[in-house]
């Protein structure tokens, strides 16, 4: 998505659905709330779409302000948000893999996430 209003629309959810989780977090799990990660630095944010030749959606940006990252193993369920950082050590390792490991999926490595493209 852009900038536009619909992105900016969807933006706003992102930051709304962030506010419930940390106050829930906050009142129900303060110790996995104190392990949530600080809001990404603009810089952070700049440098990952620098290295990966794109402006990244609204949602992901507004995402990436309230959390860079979700802060580890065990603060969310299933695998944790990647920081900006993450994101591109994550979109990096995947475009060095050989078109056979693509069609297979990535091996994943630990504390690393992996999907399979079908």
């Amino acid at each position: 998505m852009s900038d536009d209003g619909v992105g900016q629309a969807g933006a706003e959810a992102v930051r709304a659905a962030w506010g419930r989780i940390d106050a829930w977090l906050r009142k129900w799990g303060p110790d996995s709330y104190a392990r949530l990660a600080p809001p990404a630095e603009p810089g952070a944010v700049a440098a990952a779409e620098a290295a990966l030749h794109m402006r990244f959606p609204a949602e992901l940006r507004a995402s990436l302000g309230c959390h860079d990252g979700a802060g580890g193993e065990g603060v969310l369920p299933v695998k944790p948000p990647l920081s900006a950082a993450g994101i591109v050590r994550y979109w990096t390792r995947w475009m060095e893999l050989t078109e056979e490991e693509r069609e297979f999926g990535d091996p994943e490595e630990e504390g690393e996430p992996s999907w399979h493209p079908r």
